[in-house]
């Protein structure tokens, strides 16, 4: 069998979530901190962070990596999973990767947090590599069952630090490059000062300029920027 992305649900990576395009900042920790993990193989690691802060982009560009080295991927969304039968984690623990994003969904669940402990028990026993993540810290998520909390916090335990300003302008200027748009440092430092201060905001102030741009085929001015997103 090929290895592949063991899916459950009808999830896709995104084009631009890779470790390369991560504008990293104070985060480098974890990139180190994942690589670690790629290279043994086996153990797990949780990150926490605010909506918007890159989660979500670090755990595909994980997933991509491990696909590329021909690794196979147990992947799961846990903005899914509440409506859905925990009988979705059996078998998981085949792949040699499980990967949870927002975990918090499940938090409190009876049914989904007996349902991960034993999952969790069951990779951590065939050596699978685990990435866990969610918007707190272990302790903070809600998870009533004591044996599960205690399981998540068992390894490394990283916050995803806020980009400064110069980390996001930076973040800006390559994405737009990568679109075929040219953002001056000055463009750059007034989308930043006036959008909202998160990678995931920053992306989405650069899509509507770039639907802008494309539009009047203008070049992203200050002037043209300000008239495109009413500022």
């Amino acid at each position: 069998m090929t290895p592949s992305a063991q899916l459950p649900l009808p999830l896709q990576l995104r084009d631009a979530s890779s470790f390369a395009s991560w504008e990293a900042g104070d985060n480098q920790p974890i990139v180190d901190g994942l690589r670690g993990l790629a290279r043994a193989r086996k153990g797990q690691l949780f990150l926490w962070g605010q909506p918007g802060s890159g989660r979500s982009h670090l755990l595909e560009a994980v997933v991509r990596e491990a696909l590329d080295r021909q690794e196979q991927v147990s992947m799961l969304a846990g903005t899914e999973l509440p409506d859905l039968p925990p009988s979705l984690l059996e078998g998981l623990e085949h792949a040699d990767w499980l990967v949870i994003d927002d975990l918090d969904q499940v938090a409190g669940l009876a049914d989904w947090e007996e349902g991960l402990f034993h999952l969790y028990n069951r990779c951590l026993s065939a050596g699978v590599a685990m990435v866990f993540a969610a918007s707190g810290p272990p302790a903070e998520l809600g998870v009533r069952l004591p044996d599960l909390a205690s399981r998540l916090a068992a390894g490394p335990v990283y916050r995803i630090q806020p980009l400064a300003d110069a980390d996001l302008e930076n973040l800006l200027v390559r994405r737009a490059r990568g679109r075929g748009l040219e953002v001056g440092a000055d463009v750059a430092r007034f989308v930043v000062a006036r959008c909202g201060r998160s990678p995931a905001a920053l992306m989405a102030c650069l899509a509507n300029l770039d639907r802008a741009a494309l539009a009047s085929q203008r070049r992203l001015t200050i002037p043209f920027v300000k008239q495109a997103s009413g500022w």
